[in-house]
């Protein structure tokens, strides 16, 4: 048994150890996956940030939006040479082996070159982003001015405008784009073309200014090329500004190509960084192949031990069948005091409730004992049972003396009965009153149902009325509504009137100038006195205007207040018929309830009816009763005759039980 025990110990000590050596190396495994994982990811995160970083700074270096987000790219590139340098202390991961930390250092000298430009680039973001509000609102008022150019050049009256005059006109116009173009273009157009559309501009406002005398004055354009030579006025100048900002995005070109110039020493950095991520699982001395041996060893050893540990317990199965024999011989002594026990058992099963179980024997001890009381315990309860017998023949006694009692009762029932029969007598007349009383209620509510159907027809009536009247009122409404737009349209003929008038007037006043320039009197003299007619006729014309809107006005108040009382005519009417309908529902649901009411009473008068035909069947109902009290007295005197017999019964019981409490012999 030592043997075995040492060999189960030795299996154990070696699955210990290979356990732990699989523990260990699968450790120091996962931990090498993780920062496999963790060195890949921030590698190309790292080489993300660098090329996004490098194609961005030509737009950051003209343009200041770029800004933020290189400086975000920066930041990142930073933290990833970082990480990569420390690793992740928070997650267990350790920092870069020597490999990776050699490529990290190389692509760090390259970036810190860079980095001085990317520095120099965003230090300027101030002077850079005034460059490119300015430019920006240049471009805003130049399209302003564009479009205040166009609309006004499509408004002017080609007849009243000198063709050489429009000719000039739609050159500056087509200037004024062509400078619009180059200002909205973006920040990243150069200097030197802002410079020639400020030139543009500037020619435009010339021109614009020299042809202001040659164009009519009353035409509807001019206020619109007013505020185009204002816009471009301010484009001109707001582009001047940028143009004088400019200096620090020029500045920044320098460094932008450098950077530039440095991206393939950049990709050609990270691109060695990452090739070393990939390479250094296979530095590692714990693969997955080492892993997997000292697992598959272990398992092996579980197995064996498994083994082992059957072929012990199959030899302790034949030890516990030796010590079973001796078990066996052991019981054969016990069954021969169960016998003893039984055999002094069968003496009490006789009746010999005196007799005392042996407790001397060792596997019977507790039996016996346990017997011993329980055949004490019954012999009390023999005693109960007499005692009990005692008992029933004393009910016995008391179920004669019941029977007479019940005699007395019979006596008393049939008195009750024939006073139960004078209440039936009495409630027979009082159905008959009800009887009474439900026909007269039955006549009532016919009268009833009839009035309520008179008055539904008359609401009814009344309800069609409403809504024929609600037709007229709404006809009306409508023609209402016909003669406003009417009186509406008078009034615009009057504002057509009122314009002739003005027009007139102004023809008067030209024709007024017209005659002081004119040399022959008596053409002048004729051109003034169709003046004054037509200076008579507007005046007249006006008044005329005057008179007829107001009676207009009139007119179409008294209109609106014929619409206002239509208006509410027909909201009087909308609510005479809401009652009107409210009318009808409950006459509805009166004379519902009233064809309940008549179902009602003719249920009441078939109850009534029923109740008279079940009244003749009350004698045999009372007569029953009577013949029910008399069985029960037969049944009294049963009952007392079966305790009698269940008495005698009680009393062989109590022979039985002294003959099997006898003294033994």
């Amino acid at each position: 048994m030592s043997t075995n025990n040492s060999l189960i110990s030795a299996v154990g000590f070696l699955i210990l150890a290979t356990g732990s050596g699989a523990a260990y190396t699968g450790y120091n495994y996962l931990q090498g996956v993780a920062q496999d994982t963790f060195m890949l990811k921030h590698a190309y995160s790292l080489q993300n940030s660098i090329a996004q970083a490098v194609y961005l700074t030509e737009r950051a270096a003209s343009d200041s939006t770029y800004v933020p987000e290189l400086e975000a790219l920066e930041a990142a590139a930073e933290k990833a040479i970082s990480d990569l340098r420390a690793g992740d202390p928070v997650r267990g991961i350790p920092p870069a082996p020597p490999a990776v930390q050699a490529n990290v250092s190389a692509l760090q000298s390259v970036w810190s070159e860079v980095g001085q430009s990317l520095a120099q680039i965003i230090s300027r973001r101030g002077v850079t982003d005034q460059y490119s509000r300015n430019l920006a609102d240049a471009g805003r008022a130049a399209e302003e001015a564009l479009r205040a150019a166009q609309n006004g050049t499509s408004r002017l009256d080609s007849k009243a405008v000198n063709p050489e005059v429009l000719k000039r006109l739609n050159g500056a116009v087509a200037m004024l784009q062509d400078g619009t173009n180059t200002v909205t273009a973006g920040t990243s157009t150069p200097v030197d073309t802002i410079r020639a559309a400020s030139a543009l501009f500037a020619q435009y406002v010339s021109e614009l200014a020299s042809l202001g005398t040659q164009l009519p004055k009353t035409d509807a354009a001019l206020p619109l090329l007013v505020k185009s030579y204002r816009d471009a006025s301010t484009a001109q100048v707001l582009i001047q500004r940028a143009i004088d900002n400019s200096s620090g995005a020029t500045e920044n070109i320098p460094h932008a190509k450098s950077v530039w110039a440095a991206r393939d020493r950049i990709s050609a950095a990270t691109i060695g960084l990452i090739a070393s991520v990939e390479a250094s699982p296979d530095a590692r001395p714990y693969g997955a192949r080492l892993v997997a041996g000292l697992t598959g060893l272990t398992l092996f050893l579980a197995i064996t031990g498994m083994f082992l540990m059957r072929s012990i317990t199959t030899s302790r199965t034949a030890q516990v069948e030796h010590k079973g024999y001796a078990l066996e011989s052991s019981t054969r002594n016990k069954s021969k005091e169960m016998r003893t026990l039984l055999t002094e058992i069968g003496q009490i099963a006789d009746g010999d409730l005196k007799t005392t179980l042996t407790e001397s024997n060792e596997s019977t001890s507790d039996i016996a004992k346990e017997l011993n009381r329980l055949v004490q315990s019954f012999g009390k309860i023999l005693d109960d049972v007499s005692q009990t017998i005692a008992g029933l023949a004393a009910a016995t006694e008391q179920a004669v003396v019941t029977d007479r009692n019940v005699t007395q009762n019979r006596t008393e029932q049939e008195e009750a009965i024939a006073h139960i029969n004078q209440l039936f007598k009495t409630l027979l007349q009082f159905i008959n009153q009800i009887e009474e009383m439900t026909a007269s209620t039955e006549t009532t509510s016919g009268k009833m149902l009839t009035e309520v159907d008179r008055g539904e027809q008359a609401v009814t009536l009344v309800h069609e009325n409403i809504i024929t009247l609600q037709q007229h009122i709404q006809a009306i409404h409508h023609r209402s509504k016909h003669l406003i737009e009417s009186f509406q349209t008078l009034e615009n003929i009057s504002s057509v009137v009122r314009d002739v008038a003005a027009k007139t007037s102004m023809v008067s006043y030209q024709a007024d100038l017209i005659a002081q320039q004119v040399d022959d009197k008596a053409v002048a003299k004729s051109i003034t006195t169709s003046a004054s007619s037509m200076q008579r006729l507007s005046q007249e014309t006006r008044e005329a205007v005057i008179q007829i809107q107001v009676v207009l006005k009139e007119m179409n108040d008294a209109a609106l207040e014929t619409q206002r009382a239509v208006l509410n005519a027909q909201h009087e009417t909308d609510q005479l018929r809401d009652r009107s309908t409210s009318a009808q529902l409950a006459l509805s649901g009166i004379s519902a309830m009233t064809n309940e009411l008549s179902t009602s009473v003719e249920k009441v008068i078939e109850g009534t009816r029923s109740m008279k035909e079940n009244s003749s069947e009350v004698d045999h109902t009372m007569s029953a009763i009577v013949q029910y009290t008399v069985a029960n007295s037969a049944s009294s005197e049963q009952t007392a005759g079966a305790i009698k017999a269940v008495n005698a019964q009680a009393q062989g019981v109590q022979k039985l039980i002294a003959e099997f409490r006898r003294e033994p012999s």
